[in-house]
């Protein structure tokens, strides 16, 4: 029987986000193969999912899921849980459904269900935050300049210029990507040197105090 992990279950920390938990969403599922596509009368799958942090364990679930519901099974600082997730459908529009979490607590319907305080639940009742709503403007362009500098195949270090083209690429989505990994490379080095002219202006009027 898999545990979510000790420690987990601590006062929140204002900087927790959704990249700081555990999560379980349906594309996982999928990717294990633990939802069918027809559906056939009696169908169910079981098995393991398992999280970590580098090589280092620090949790699992059991679960079990047919066509109505997903059955996870855990253990919470020595305590046996049991919590079944209700699934839910909508129709694509080129066909096919589209499955969906029911978020235990709100009803909610979600692609994704957060572990936090002994619960798997959807990011609004966990008032989890997104990763990029904590992040400061220099930390928000830095990150969009280091994600357009991938499509582009170049260094993450944003000082480096990038001249040479991806194979395939046309010339005038790379003149736009690298226009725009520019814009924010520059804005983020803006708000670094305001950061640091508003810290060192701070520091001179207290040393005249």
């Amino acid at each position: 029987m898999g545990g979510v992990g000790a420690g987990t279950w601590t006062r929140r920390d204002k900087k927790i986000t959704t990249a700081n938990v555990r999560r379980l969403d349906v594309s996982l599922l999928s990717r294990k193969g633990a939802l069918g596509k027809q559906w056939p009368f009696g169908w169910k799958a079981t098995g393991t999912i398992s999280w970590s942090k580098g090589s280092e364990p620090t949790g699992s679930i059991d679960f079990e899921v047919d066509p109505d519901r997903l059955r996870i099974f855990y253990r919470v600082e020595m305590q046996y849980v049991e919590e079944t997730v209700w699934l839910d459908r909508t129709h694509c529009h080129y066909g096919g459904m589209r499955l969906w979490f029911s978020c235990p607590k709100c009803d909610r319907r979600v692609g994704a269900l957060y572990v936090d305080r002994a619960r798997f639940l959807c990011r609004q009742c966990q008032k989890l935050p997104y990763a990029s709503q904590q992040e400061s403007y220099l930390g928000r362009m830095q990150r969009k300049a280091r994600k357009l500098r991938t499509r582009l195949g170049a260094s993450g270090k944003l000082i480096e210029p990038i001249w040479e083209k991806p194979k395939g690429m046309h010339w005038n989505t790379f003149e736009r990507l690298r226009k725009r990994e520019r814009a924010a490379s520059t804005l983020g080095m803006l708000s670094w040197m305001h950061e640091a002219e508003a810290l060192l202006g701070s520091r001179s009027h207290a040393k005249h105090h």
